[in-house]
Order: structure tokens, then C-alpha cells, then sequence
């Protein structure tokens, strides 16, 4: 039997501007504080590979790693050279990391020169020698220690059913049928589903959703979303059982 170390990254949204005051203090994000995040992210990851002993890491980008809005901290150019640099700090900090696969998000500039395609392009400059796998389609099948897993961002397909956990479980769960049945109509069996997007941790049967950097946007405090702190995910699978952990990396101050 053999193991492997997944990372889910992604939803960093390099740019926004969280207020305390604007999320009941719950709250504060702006390119210093994400900085600070991806420190803490790195060093986790590293804590995590070293309780859970791997050969090799792979790594999701889940989409999603600037904000791309034009009242944004900073300008959607600048995001994409920040998004890229913080990154390839965490990706090339990983020792054993083997393998990268990346899906695209749902915020980018009009002229798609701002987003995680615009990174992703360059990301092979940033790794070495890391293996990238970067469809058209902006998401795909990964085959980890003998399990298809299918990752994306997850708007493509999204419904929204009202703003609660118990909604966005819904949600996902809608997204995750469209593609399973997809996948069975070309003959292929997906064992698990990672994705990110919907700014919550979520395990639920062969599900994992990936939380996002930022933490609790203000627009979620509005549409009364529920309420999460800035994690990340890292998944451990083996080789006979598939997924036997499933840690959220919690990244608040």
C-alpha cells in the first residue's frame, strides 16, 4: 500500500478588501494580511508532510487566485504578478511535491489577461521540474494512488438554493451530479470530486470543497452567507482505502 499527500488551494482573491467594520469584526483582508496567510499556509503544509509521511504531494489550484474587480486594493495587473510570486512561494516549498493540476476560476479581467489562466501559463518558470496539468477546459481528471478524481472550481454548474450551509451543501451536490453524469456518458468513473469557490469547508460522502484565503468576504455578510475563517485543505489518500484525511488548514491570525 502507498499514500499521497493532495493539497486543495485556491479562492486567495489577491486584491479584495475585507473591513473589520463592514463583517461585524469578524473580519480583515488586503494584500499584507493575505501574505501573512500564505506564510502560515506554507508552514502548515510542511506540518502536514511531516505527520503524514508520503512519498510524493500533489497539489489542486482550485481557480479563483485574484479578485479582478476595479475598486480592488490594488490593480488587476498587479494582482496577478502578486498571486504568481505568493504561489510559487508555497509550491516551492513542498519538498516532495510531484504533481500540479489546476482549474480556472470564475474572476478574471474582461480581456482575460488578469486571472488564473494568465498564471498558470507561467507557473512551469516558477516550479522546476514540477509536473503541470493544465486543460482547455479549465478542469479534468487527476489519477492518485489508483483513484479518478475530478477536480474543478465549481461555478460552471452552480445553483443557488438560498444563502445557509445546508444550501451550499445542496449546491455543490448539484454540481457534483451534472458532472458525474457528464463523466458516465464518456464512460469514466470518478471516485472523488475536489473544488473550491464557495468560500466554505465542505467534506460530504466523496466531496471535498476547499475554503478560501480571504476568509469571509464582505458581500457574504449582505447576502447572509454563513460564516467561515481563512482555511485551506490538505487530503490524504491511500492507495487501498482512497481518502483516510481530511484536515482543514486554518490560516486566521
Amino acid at each position: 500500500m502507498s499514500r499521497t499527500n493532495c493539497f486543495l488551494i485556491s479562492d486567495w482573491h489577491i486584491g479584495m478588501i475585507v473591513r473589520p467594520e463592514a463583517t461585524y469584526k469578524l473580519n480583515q483582508y488586503n494584500l499584507r494580511i493575505a501574505e501573512k496567510r500564505v506564510e502560515k499556509l506554507s508552514q502548515k503544509i510542511n506540518a502536514f508532510n511531516a505527520q503524514h509521511q508520503t512519498k510524493s504531494s500533489v497539489v489542486f489550484l482550485l481557480g479563483d487566485f485574484v479578485n479582478a474587480h476595479k475598486d480592488d486594493e490594488i490593480p488587476p495587473n498587479e494582482q496577478t504578478h502578486h498571486a504568481q510570486k505568493l504561489l510559487a512561494h508555497v509550491l516551492n516549498n513542498i519538498s516532495n511535491l510531484t504533481e500540479i493540476y489546476c482549474a480556472l476560476g470564475n474572476h478574471k479581467s474582461k480581456t482575460d489577461t488578469v486571472g488564473d489562466e494568465t498564471i498558470y501559463n507561467v507557473l512551469h518558470e516558477c516550479v522546476g521540474d514540477k509536473r503541470i496539468y493544465f486543460l482547455p477546459q479549465g478542469e479534468g481528471i487527476a489519477k492518485i494512488e489508483g483513484k479518478s478524481i475530478y477536480y474543478m472550481h465549481g461555478a460552471d454548474y452552480e445553483k443557488t438554493f438560498g444563502g445557509s450551509l445546508a444550501a451550499d451543501i445542496q449546491s455543490v451536490a448539484y454540481t457534483v451530479n451534472r458532472t458525474r453524469n457528464f463523466a458516465a456518458s464518456m464512460g469514466k468513473h470518478i471516485d472523488y470530486f475536489f473544488m473550491g469557490h464557495y468560500h466554505q469547508f465542505i467534506r460530504y460522502r466523496d466531496i471535498v470543497v476547499n475554503n478560501s484565503l480571504c476568509g469571509m468576504p464582505e458581500y457574504a455578510i449582505k447576502s447572509k452567507y454563513p460564516f467561515s475563517l481563512p482555511s485551506q485543505t490538505a487530503v490524504t489518500i491511500d492507495s487501498r482505502y482512497g481518502i483516510v484525511t481530511v484536515e482543514e488548514l486554518h490560516l486566521a491570525d
